[in-house]
């Protein structure tokens, strides 16, 4: 906390002559205005600062960075109700705050931008209120120096009475399950009786751990001396009345090469049938412990007191400080956090609660001022912050298509019938979205590329009906149909994924070069969900095992889910058509893709990670035949009076005859034709078909 003994040693002269007493009149009953200009030059608020003042300094945080250029500002006081993310001012109990904001000078008396710069700070929020003022609902307020426990009881107490059946997680039992006994510090079998917190954190250097496994012993002590985070973590989980712990580190035999498989296969059970997730997301490694517990301090809230006032910072938005930590960037964790109904996240400066309905922070005044909370539907109300990710699949598409609701409205599931077809878009679209979010991590072991993320693909399975599948880390829904062409349609569209232009993109070989899971980089896909129509191009796809034996794709995919085996193949054979390097046109700098045309119509670039840096390599390379550009699928988007059409072409470089790896893609685009025609942008009088089997 920020509080120095006489004003003059934290206040300027100019700041001293700010009449502060003017918020009241946005804070009374009747306010009089929506904003108020407490000082028309703000311009020495705007980083970088001149000065080591501490209401300067905190008001400083007030400006966001983009409109820093923008010419003079000023410092206004405007609703915190009105204008904060975490807030609501049609909650019942709301109370009102005078939030202070930093703006470019209004022209006039316009004030309609004024909330549009207040909003969504990641630095937080800055107040002003009288002194004396009691704490209440949405009402910012001083960050204790250690962690609240009873606060955290609370949310966790709503959750579980009041809250939908989704934020009570998985009911399964999983076998072999070990957890730690917090009050003997053994790690011991679980048993159906019990309940265990999880703890989701950054390794840091990797440690030997001695194996959990030893025939003579019913249960295995903890490290002498216990990591810190470790016995932090410990710490809390007693605090909030629970006594089981289960951490990845200690509670699998890391030298048990089944045990380990068996575990990695049940995160979505371990995770989801947790009581709480508590995630470390300001350290680095388990030698760091958890702010406000213990040793381990917090960052300091920014606080002073003026003669009459207080101005306090809320400290950053905790999901900001979320993103921005080492937890953020790791594989493991996008799946702990994605797999967790309840998550308490330990930040530097605060801790920050989230379940599926609701999300609470400490530095806000919250759930404790709720008046008989089970009465309340908190899904009619903004959260009090933001998600840090889509907590749920199937948030963003209608529930009927993950839990069979559709199959009550249609009866029966036909392949070729218009709510089948959506279902499969959307589920599509979810499975290689969440795709997307983990590839943009890092992983320490490039074996690991699909192993941590199998938690998520083990819940699709599990939460959507008929299930999600995968092959290899790539979509399909289970139709139960021997139908190739309608298994192959979508089979195709999940091969259409690319690297983001933006991307280091780097070959990983424990995995096929056609699924995301065999590269590292950030991904993006087709959106098929989006688009009016999908047609592939390519035919016959077969699968072959890695016993070397092929099998017609449906027939492969239904045989091996009942086999629980559908990561097993290590090749796609499919059939499809050749684009030969005499398509490809330019009358402009051969050097720049931008300048190209294939079949006449130009390729999409946006975002798009080509296949080599200059076309004049590509073409030579597909001219020598060393590389191939195989036509996968066309697909429409726009309205009825102008589609736009895209075609996907996937680059391959031949290993021998018969079998190639993936090395890119390119799209075509054009406006010709209609999805509902069955046309392409390619005419296939000038192309040819070939098969190719892909590794």
């Amino acid at each position: 906390m920020d509080v120095s003994a006489t004003t003059s040693e934290f206040i300027c002269d100019a700041c001293r002559n700010i009449d502060f007493s003017k918020v009241l009149e946005l804070t009374s009953a009747t306010p009089s205005a929506k904003s108020l200009v407490l000082d028309a030059d703000g311009s020495r608020f705007i980083p970088p600062l001149q000065t080591n003042w501490i209401v300067c300094r905190i008001l400083s945080t007030c400006c966001r960075q983009e409109s820093t250029t923008l010419g003079r500002f000023e410092l206004r006081a405007v609703s915190f109700l009105e204008n904060c993310l975490w807030a609501d001012r049609w909650f019942k109990g709301a109370q009102e705050s005078a939030m202070l904001v930093v703006t470019p000078k209004a022209s006039g008396n316009d004030e309609k931008d004024i909330p549009m710069l207040s909003r969504g700070n990641d630095a937080g929020y800055v107040v002003i209120y009288p002194n004396g003022t009691v704490p209440g609902l949405f009402r910012p307020r001083i960050v204790s120096e250690s962690f609240d426990s009873e606060r955290t009881r609370k949310w966790l107490q709503n959750c579980k009475d009041c809250h939908r059946t989704d934020c009570r997680g998985s009911s399964q039992t999983v076998a072999a399950l070990k957890l730690i006994d917090c009050e003997t510090l053994e790690v011991v079998p679980a048993t159906d009786s019990m309940t265990w917190v999880t703890l989701s954190y950054v390794w840091g250097q990797r440690k030997e751990v001695v194996s959990n496994n030893h025939p003579s012993l019913p249960s295995l002590q903890l490290p002498s001396p216990i990591p810190r985070l470790i016995s932090d973590t410990i710490a809390v989980v007693k605090s909030l009345g629970y006594r089981y712990l289960w951490v990845d580190k200690y509670c699998i035999d890391q030298q048990n090469k089944s045990e380990k498989i068996d575990h990695i296969s049940n995160m979505d059970l371990i995770y989801g049938g947790a009581e709480v997730t508590i995630i470390a997301a300001s350290g680095t490694s388990e030698d760091q412990g958890l702010p406000g517990i213990g040793a381990t301090k917090r960052s300091k809230q920014q606080v002073v007191e003026l003669p009459g006032f207080t101005i306090l910072s809320t400290g950053p938005d905790p999901t900001a400080s979320i993103a921005e930590s080492k937890w953020w960037t790791r594989g493991w964790t996008f799946q702990e956090a994605f797999l967790s109904p309840r998550k308490l996240v330990f930040t530097e400066h605060q801790t920050y609660f989230e379940c599926l309905e609701v999300s609470w922070n400490e530095s806000i005044g919250g759930l404790e001022f709720i008046e008989n909370p089970e009465q309340v539907d908190f899904n009619r109300f903004w959260k009090a912050s933001g998600f840090l990710m889509n907590p749920y699949t199937g948030q963003t598409i209608p529930r009927k298509y993950w839990d069979g609701g559709y199959l009550k409205e249609c009866g029966t599931l036909h392949v070729e019938s218009h709510e089948t077809q959506k279902m499969l878009q959307h589920r599509h679209h979810e499975l290689l979205k969440l795709a997307e979010k983990y590839c943009s991590r890092e992983l320490t072991l490039d074996s690991d590329s699909l192993n941590a993320f199998l938690g998520v693909l083990q819940f699709l399975e599990r939460n959507s009906l008929p299930p999600t599948l995968h092959l290899c880390g790539l979509p399909y829904v289970a139709l139960g149909s021997t139908d190739d062409e309608a298994v192959g349609m979508y089979l195709t569209a999940s091969l259409c994924w690319y690297h983001l232009a933006s991307s280091s993109v780097r070959r990983r070989r424990e995995f096929p070069s056609w699924t995301w899971a065999g590269w590292a980089g950030s991904i993006t896909s087709i959106r098929l969900y989006e688009a009016q129509h999908w047609i592939p191009r390519a035919r016959e796809i077969l699968l072959e095992d890695k016993g070397g034996q092929i099998h017609p794709a449906a027939q492969y995919l239904q045989t091996s889910r009942q086999s629980r085996g559908p990561d097993s193949a290590s090749a796609v054979i499919l059939t499809a058509l050749e684009v030969p390097g005499t398509l490809f046109f330019t009358a402009g700098d051969t050097d720049s893709w931008s300048d190209w045309t294939v079949a006449g119509h130009s390729l999409f670039l946006e975002g798009v990670q080509l296949p080599t840096t200059t076309p004049s390599v590509f073409l030579e390379r597909i001219k020598t035949k060393a590389w191939s550009c195989l036509l996968l699928g066309d697909y429409w988007s726009g309205n009825s009076s102008k589609e736009e059409c895209r075609s996907f072409l996937l680059v391959v470089e031949w290993e021998d005859s018969e079998t190639a790896t993936r090395v890119g893609m390119l799209l075509a685009q054009g406006c010709e034709g209609s999805g509902n025609d069955g046309d392409s942008l390619f005419d296939e009088s000038n192309l040819g078909w070939i098969q190719v089997r892909l590794v």
